[in-house]
């Protein structure tokens, strides 16, 4: 198993991705997600982020045998000028395929990621995981993260 970043001349590794965010966003369905993938909502979201790819976006992948068998995806934002308008890290979203859960690729996709985020000197890192997805939120806790937002929304129109 190879654990790298994405670049942009990694074609073969691209639509992978993008159809394994889809997967990823569906499956979060059942876990509070409100807010629906589109049709495409993986190229969409690929094609959002190449353009800025190891700038201020990183997308770790693992592949074996030429698969994608996961990746992890995290960008910079600046925080408000008052709370002191420094560099954040936003550790936005993780998925292993089910065949190579329980190998501990989570881990070491969030840790290439946080090494990025270390390079970069950004201040923290943050993050979200839907309220019923348990298993993600004791991940995190369990990599030193510390719950701070409850993130709530109200719909008003479909």
């Amino acid at each position: 198993m190879e654990i790298f970043s994405l670049q942009k001349e990694h074609t073969e590794y691209i639509s992978q991705v993008a159809e394994q965010f889809e997967k990823y966003y569906k499956s979060m369905e059942d876990k509070g997600l409100i807010l629906k993938i589109v049709p495409n909502g993986g190229k969409i979201w690929m094609n959002s982020i190449l353009l800025s790819l190891d700038k201020f976006q990183k997308i770790i992948i693992a592949v074996e045998n030429e698969r994608v068998a996961g990746f992890t995806r995290g960008y910079i934002h600046l925080a408000p000028p008052f709370v002191g308008k420094f560099m954040i890290g936003v550790w936005d979203g993780l998925y292993i395929e089910s065949e190579f859960r329980g190998l501990g690729l989570s881990k070491q996709l969030y840790l290439e990621l946080e090494q990025w985020f270390r390079e970069k000197r950004v201040h923290s890192i943050e993050g979200q995981v839907l309220h019923e997805h348990f298993h993600s939120i004791q991940g995190c806790l369990n990599m030193g993260f510390s719950k701070e937002l409850f993130q709530l929304r109200k719909v008003l129109y479909y």
